[in-house]
Parts: C-alpha cells; structure tokens; sequence
C-alpha cells in the first residue's frame, strides 16, 4: 500500500507559513477587538496585530494559529484534518479491518508503520475525529513527546478541546463510540549539533505540509465551490471551512447498528459551542451585527415598517465578534445547541423591530428611538420645525 511520505511532493522554495487573511480577522472587523488568540499561542511569538496578523520570519509552520483563530483568518498548506481525510480513504481496507488507527506528533516515534505523523495533536479539530470514527476507527493511538518541553505545548488544550467536542457530537448523532489513548514519552527528541531548534521545527513543518499537499491540490477546487468564494480568498465573508467540512461529514450516515440516544443524553446535549440570542426589547435594529459577522450567519430584511434579522446557526462559529461591536449590549451566548442547529440551513428569527420614519429626513429609524432620528437631533435642527 501506499505511504503518507509518498504523497506528491511540493517545492520547498514555497512559503509555507499560514497566510493571514486580514479581513476575516476581528482586529480588523471590529477595532475595538482585544482578540489575541493566534498571538497568545504562537509558540515563537512570530504573530503581532498592529492592524490585523503579520507573521515573522520566525515562524515555524507549526499551524496551531490555524485551528485556535476564532474566525480561521489563516490558510496555507498546513491542513492535518484534509491529510487525515485522504489517508482514511487511502486505507480504507485497513482501517476497517484493524478498526484502530495511530497518529504520533514530531517528537513521538511511531508506534505503527502506518502511524500518521503531525506536527502536533493539536493541529486535528472535531473534523479529524469525526472522520476517524465515521471511517470505522474503534480505538484511536496517539503518541507525543514530553509535552511539556515542547514550544507547541499549548496543542494539547486545542487537542483536549476538540476531543471533548468529538465526544458530544458521537452522542448527539450516535455515532460508534471511538476510544481515545494518549501516550507521552518520558524522553524528548533533541536536535542536532547541525540544526536549530528553530529549523528542526521549520523542517517537520514542511514535512507535514508535504504530505498535505496532495489533499489541499485535490480538494481546493471543490472546497472554493462548496464556499462558493471567488478566486480572492480576502473577502470579508465566507463560510467556516472548518464548519462546511462537519457538515458535510455529519450529512452522511456514519454508522447504521447504533440507536438514538444510545449514550444515555438527549440528543440536544450541549456541546463547546454556544447559541447566539439577542435581548429584542433593547435592539435598536442598527445592523452592525450583521455587518462584522465574517461568515453570513446574521442577515436582515426590512419590510413594512419592520426589521426582521435572522441567523444561520450552522455558519455560527461563535467567534463573538458581534456581541463586542454591539453598541446597545443586547446580544449574548448560551451554552445551549441541537442537532439542526448544526447541519440545518433554516434561518431561525432572533430579532424584530418595529420601524417608523424620522420626522424631518424620512430616514427609517426604530420606533424606540421617538419620531426623530439621531443624526438630525445632533444637527439641531428639531427648533426650526417647532
């Protein structure tokens, strides 16, 4: 069978950093926005946000920016779940027969001679998992180095967390249980006398982007269509590509001899992700929610006198950006999901206000807001009508 070093290989000439898409990026949505996520992670500080992420010659490819970026403002070659989507159907006959796979990060030795290699546990999401599970993968073995001697040590929360959203989401959708084993090795890897940390890391890095290649090259042109994107990838709203690819995996049928509800939880458990609600009496209908959500959930239509707004919970990635540009304070999160709230495309109403006209413009302005709108009260010019 063929092995994961034998996927096609790329020019190591290219840059193979993340590539920071400044317009999905909250600093840049919304300027008020104290997010630092992908910074706060970076393992050799190679992120700053003046105006939006610049990444530094020092970055290492690790692609931890990736996976934490609240409104997944990077791309690059760096893709673990796609590698891992691709081996599955690779080795679609072992997996089923063996029904256990074996991931190892860099520092790890391979515990199988198909053991998957990645940079770090914490470059697979809930998408990796899923498909595992989906693929037949009863037992999950997955190896790492010291961790705590690692500069990616923070990938293990980011693996944590989307293991504890795998976990929900087989209840929610009864999916065959997939048990997760994580070995640490007590010896880290050190580098040679001829290499740096930094370009031992660089280079496992491109070794993973390597592997990914193959999948990024098959899978662009079918995931820009799904998107529905143009050939500009710096536009400010897009679907979650991430959140295409759940759906997408949560869509097929992914085990048969598995009842409903098996796990003992209704099937409207809560999950890591929270639903947005709005405090409708004090929503002044203003629309600046809709305007920075970067992925089109929100939406708003005006009609006879009253503004209806809408959200798409399934492009929701929770990334929080228009509860902190709300300017009246009304919208919040709750720990709260369902199942159609993650692959359904319905439009749910979270908001209707009532409108009226201003007095002086005709400018349509909430009801709230009295018979005259708020730039025509700061022109002072309400006198001249009295």
């Amino acid at each position: 069978m063929m092995q994961l070093n034998s996927l096609a290989d790329v020019n190591t000439e290219n840059n193979l950093a993340p590539v920071p898409i400044t317009d999905l990026c909250k600093r840049v949505i919304f300027r008020q926005s104290e997010c630092q996520v992908c910074a706060d992670l970076c393992p050799t500080n190679a992120i700053s946000l003046p105006f939006g992420p610049e990444v530094s010659g020092s970055c290492i490819n690790c692609g931890l920016c990736q996976i934490a970026c609240p409104t997944e403002a990077f791309e690059g070659l760096h893709n673990t779940d796609l590698m891992i989507l691709e081996f599955l159907q690779d080795k679609a006959d072992t997996v089923t027969n063996d029904h256990e796979l074996f991931v190892h990060c860099h520092q790890a030795e391979a515990d199988h001679s198909h053991s998957i290699s990645v940079n770090c546990l914490g470059n697979m999401t809930e998408n990796a998992l899923i498909a595992m599970a989906g693929a037949g993968v009863n037992i999950l073995k997955a190896s790492t180095g010291k961790c705590s001697d690692c500069q990616m040590s923070q990938g293990m929360g980011l693996f944590n967390q989307a293991a504890a959203t795998y976990t929900k989401l087989s209840k929610m959708f009864s999916m065959s249980k997939m048990i997760i084993t994580l070995r640490e090795e007590q010896k880290t890897s050190q580098p040679s006398s001829t290499m740096s940390r930094r370009d031992l890391f660089r280079s496992f890095g491109k070794s993973v982007a390597k592997q990914a290649a193959k999948v990024v090259v098959n899978k662009e042109q079918q995931i820009r269509a799904l998107l529905k994107t143009d050939d500009d990838i710096t536009i400010q709203k897009r679907p979650s590509p991430r959140r295409e690819i759940l759906k997408g995996l949560l869509e097929v049928p992914l085990s048969t001899d598995v009842e409903n509800d098996s796990y003992g939880e209704s099937s409207n458990a809560n999950i890591p992700w929270k639903k947005m609600l709005v405090d409708v009496p004090n929503c002044i209908g203003c629309g600046v929610c809709v305007n920075v959500c970067p992925t089109g959930a929100l939406l708003k239509k005006v009609d006879d006198h009253e503004l209806t707004r809408t959200i798409n919970h399934s492009l929701c990635t929770n990334c929080n950006v228009c509860a902190e540009a709300c300017p009246q304070d009304v919208i919040r999160f709750e720990q709260t999901y369902s199942l159609t709230d993650i692959v359904s495309e319905r439009d749910e109403v979270v908001a209707v206000v009532p409108l009226n006209s201003c007095y002086i413009c005709g400018e349509t302005i909430p009801i709230s807001e009295g018979e005259v709108c708020t730039t025509c009260q700061k022109r002072q010019v309400i006198p001249m009508f009295i």
